[in-house]
């Protein structure tokens, strides 16, 4: 499930917000995550991953490998993952991501499944 984001931010500032807007912490609680700027091929280079609440919330750029071509319009999406979890509860959770982005923002955001 991502929530897509339009933004003329670059990553760095689209992560700061993200963090700010849900209240991460500076380093993530898992040992082997601590890192929240990471670097990864699949994911088009330069992301954000961000540990809160037992949610994983991953900030990418769409683009290179890590682009979704039915929103190559959409600069930024933030794909949530949390084990065990239905699709049913990830779309709520990226309804409610998008509504705080949109509205203490003023980004425009969409949800959707493209990825799976």
């Amino acid at each position: 499930m991502e929530t897509y984001i339009k933004a003329e931010k670059d990553l760095h500032q689209m992560a700061a917000l993200l963090s700010g807007l849900v209240n991460v912490a500076s380093q993530n609680p898992t040992s082997y995550q601590k890192e929240q700027r990471r670097h990864s091929e699949n994911r088009g280079g330069e992301y954000y991953l961000f540990e809160v609440f037992g949610l994983t919330l991953v900030l990418i750029r769409n683009a290179d490998d890590g682009l979704i071509p039915e929103r190559k319009d959409w600069p930024y999406y933030v794909v949530i993952e949390c084990d065990g979890s239905s699709q049913e509860f990830l779309r709520a959770l990226a309804g409610h991501l998008a509504r705080l982005l949109s509205s203490s923002s003023e980004l425009e955001v969409q949800v959707d499944d493209l990825s799976a």
